[in-house]
């Protein structure tokens, strides 16, 4: 789960405008709890 910060940094470059990067952000925790449901339904 450290991953987690340098990844999401890479996913919002300060660049876009904030919505897109909201857009990103919800994308990529919407891909986790997926990743979590995943993981957890092998165990």
């Amino acid at each position: 789960r450290a991953i987690h910060g340098p990844v999401r940094l890479a996913w919002r470059p300060a660049r876009l405008p904030t919505n897109q990067r909201q857009d990103s952000a919800v994308t990529y925790v919407a891909l986790g709890v997926v990743s979590d449901i995943a993981i957890k339904k092998r165990l």
